[in-house]
């Protein structure tokens, strides 16, 4: 048996961070990360953050000096949120909430503040709006109780705002995910928000950090403002200085910029008309990469009609925007009432859009709930149930006995007899018809249930609204689609979740030459698709052949949503006939033999396409991406791609282009950025970022650094589990997908995991 120091048990025992239990489920775990290395304090913590008893924050925290600082009072904080600010639960791990340290100081001056800040929000509490969440309580410690310092060398802050924290999306992330919002939400957004900002004025209070991040979504569509009087407390005055970042711009009027005036509520005005200008545009209203520049013009310009960058929005909330904006308060309206007057008459007070993009995001039903605890084992009165069990059962048998109801000897017959008295009989596990059976019909609600390890025959499936095919146990359920055909499912939105998708066998095939060649594994018509521990098997010799073709439903913009699955065998993993407005990739490997990969460019369709990937590993493929612009569609193509902790590895590059005829190289744009935190994408020096089919020359160019914007890409060479190097370790002995994971790269790393695929999380082939 392996165990943690005695340092690090006391260390989490104190705090309340694991139990016992936890570390005993954790000991086969360390067992084979370590093999026959000593198992050190820090495989444990990375063996409790994969078996999800700790967050990755939490284990950072503890093998520094301010392992400490993890438990404040009755809260145990998960990970940071922003400056100050962090994500934490309570003893029992039931709710969430969001503690902001308060700044330092004289106590005294700090602690008034915050008293009139309470006492004047306590006045009008009962009328409080829900779009806002204000803060519960102020916890603090006496200077005697705290420990001397941070991580960081600052002194431990003695006072914490406790809010409750809403389960979502912010609308920073929402910009960043999905691009712009349509308007009818951001009428029902603003809306909200303006009620909010009266209640506020109401209570002769100001929010004081209207931004992005503070506005947030919760699951069921409501909108919520959340952390008021931060800037307040913080930076009461707004000030240039060479500290000034973007960021610190935000929420932030003209009339404040340079000559010491108190933010009032024409400020707040002009802050809320800047957000949903950016909430209409997903841009900010001045583009600048410099603090200073950027606020000197806010002072000197207005801010440009958003009808210009969204001609779709309506007249009533461009002029409600550009009366919010304007550069001069005594231009704006005078009040929040004023605007929310104006406002509820054209955007009335439904929230059905903003309940169904909460809908519609892909991760809805993985926010929900909070990571899930291991209770700890009682293990001193475990004789009990056993002895309750046997006593009754025994009153059962005595009664039955008496009543003459008692169940019959069991009579082997004499084939079954004389097996198991020669001991040649085998049970069966379960009556299941061999081979593969009927997929069962689609019931009311939608659902197709799968048993684990059952084999299905691929049919075709339609349903109106939200169909979803599902296993949600292991091993996965084999989905077989017959030679020749495809699987053709239809639906508004389409959830696939625990299969194993591939064709029938090569001897199956060879017996019925006279089936017509179709190129797809899996035929996909929906508004959206979410993939979930799947794993498609393509044809291994079938060059031009796709795992899974979208096929996007006719009115709806499109998402797609691919997490823990596996793309193998020949041709693409997937393609889509238009570019799904948000396409995310999560833990996947791109395995194909072809590439990874495939969108077609139409009339009608944008000419900017966002790709977001985490953890994907990408192997023996030409590229990652491949575009491909029809004629008479798009003039011009951005190709964005946001990656983190992922690996590429393709023949050829990254990203291939085949434009129409007549483009030149200016009018294509490929961008390749990392993430906020993290491993940027690792891609072998062989590799080319982005290449283009020139026609004149009927090959392959690479696109020219002036189209190029790739700062999240780290060329380094590549060791993977296949790899023959004495450094190399099996990291996962029992996954079919080991030999895809990065067990090194010569190149900084800037966390303690590899980057690419997760084998725990991948299905079992």
């Amino acid at each position: 048996m392996r165990t943690p120091s005695d340092q690090l048990i006391q260390l989490l025992t104190d705090q309340k961070l694991c139990t016992q239990a936890e570390l005993d489920h954790c000991e086969p775990h360390v067992r084979r990360l370590c093999q026959d290395l000593p198992d050190f304090d820090s495989v444990w913590l990375d063996a409790l953050v994969q078996q999800r008893f700790l967050t990755a924050w939490q284990a950072d925290q503890l093998q520094t000096d301010a392992a400490h600082t993890v438990v404040i009072g009755r809260f145990q904080r998960q990970r940071a949120l922003g400056r100050s600010t962090w994500l934490a639960t309570d003893e029992k791990r039931v709710q969430q909430y969001v503690l902001r340290a308060a700044p330092g100081g004289n106590a005294e001056d700090a602690d008034h503040q915050i008293a009139e800040l309470f006492a004047a929000a306590d006045r009008l509490r009962s009328t409080r709006p829900a779009a806002l969440t204000m803060p519960l309580e102020v916890i603090g410690f006496p200077s005697a109780d705290r420990p001397d310092s941070f991580r960081n060398g600052t002194e431990r802050p003695s006072r914490w705002l406790v809010s409750k924290f809403i389960p979502g999306w912010s609308m920073e992330e929402l910009l960043i995910r999905g691009g712009r919002l349509p308007w009818e939400v951001v009428a029902e957004m603003g809306r909200e928000l303006l009620v909010a900002l009266t209640w506020l004025e109401s209570a002769r209070l100001l929010h004081g950090d209207l931004v992005l991040r503070n506005v947030r979504l919760d699951l069921r569509g409501g909108i919520h403002l959340v952390d008021p009087f931060a800037r307040r407390l913080y930076n009461p005055v707004f000030a240039l200085t060479d500290q000034l970042t973007l960021r610190d711009c935000d929420g932030v009027a003209p009339e404040q910029v340079g000559t010491g005036r108190a933010p009032d509520a024409r400020s707040e005005l002009y802050v809320l008309g800047c957000l949903l200008w950016e909430l209409l545009t997903s841009r900010p209203v001045l583009l600048s990469a410099d603090p200073v520049t950027r606020m000197m013009k806010q002072k000197d310009h207005d801010i440009a009609d958003v009808r210009g960058p969204v001609p779709d929005c309506p007249e009533w909330m461009s002029r409600l925007i550009q009366s919010m904006t304007r550069r001069a308060p005594e231009l704006r309206p005078g009040s929040s009432a004023e605007v929310l007057k104006l406002w509820k008459a054209a955007a009335g007070n439904s929230l059905s859009q903003c309940r169904t993009l909460a809908r519609r995001m892909p991760d809805h039903a993985l926010r929900r709930n909070l990571r899930p605890r291991m209770p700890a084992r009682h293990t001193a009165a475990s004789w009990l149930w056993p002895t309750a069990a046997a006593t009754a059962l025994g009153i059962l048998v005595v009664l039955a006995a008496r009543a003459g109801v008692l169940p019959q000897t069991l009579r082997l017959a004499p084939e079954a007899a004389r097996d198991v008295a020669s001991g040649s009989h085998k049970p069966e596990v379960a009556s299941k018809a061999v081979g593969p059976v009927a997929l069962p019909p689609v019931d009311a609600n939608g659902v197709i249930p799968l048993e684990p390890g059952r084999t299905y025959l691929a049919e075709r499936r339609e349903f109106p609204g939200t169909l979803r095919i599902v296993c949600n146990a292991e091993p996965p359920a084999e989905v077989i689609v017959p030679a020749g055909k495809q699987w053709v499912l239809q639906a508004r939105s389409l959830e696939l979740k625990g299969l194993n998708v591939a064709q029938q066998s090569a001897e199956v095939v060879a017996k019925d030459m006279n089936r017509p060649s179709i190129s797809q594994l899996l035929a996909v018509q929906s508004g959206t698709v979410s993939i979930d521990a799947c794993v498609f098997q393509s044809p291994a010799a079938e060059d031009n052949f796709v795992g899974v073709a979208w096929h996007r439903l006719a009115g709806s913009e499109g998402m797609v949503s691919i997490r823990n699955s596996v793309f193998a065998g020949g041709g693409y993993a997937a393609s889509f006939n238009h570019p799904p407005r948000r396409c995310e990739l999560e833990n996947v490997l791109l395995a194909n033999r072809g590439s990874g990969l495939l969108c077609e460019f139409k009339k009608g369709d944008a000419d900017s396409w966002d790709l977001f990937c985490t953890n994907v590993t990408q192997r023996f493929g030409f590229s990652v991406v491949d575009a491909v612009v029809q004629s008479g569609g798009i003039s011009r193509l951005n190709l964005n791609m946001t990656a983190s902790e992922s690996v590429f590895s393709p023949q050829m590059a990254i990203v291939r282009i085949q434009p129409p005829p007549g483009w030149r190289s200016d009018a294509m744009h490929v961008q390749i950025r990392g993430g906020e935190t993290g491993n940027p994408v690792v891609v072998p020096p062989s590799a080319t970022t982005a290449v283009y089919i020139d026609r004149a020359l009927g090959q392959p160019v690479s696109l020219p650094e002036a189209q190029l914007q790739n700062d999240g890409v780290l060329l380094a060479d590549l060791f993977f589990d296949d790899t023959k190097s004495d450094a190399v370790t099996t990291s996962e002995p029992g996954s079919p997908w080991r030999s895809s994971s990065l067990v090194d790269f010569e190149g900084p790393k800037l966390t303690t995991m590899m980057p690419g695929i997760v084998v725990s999380r991948l299905p079992i082939k």
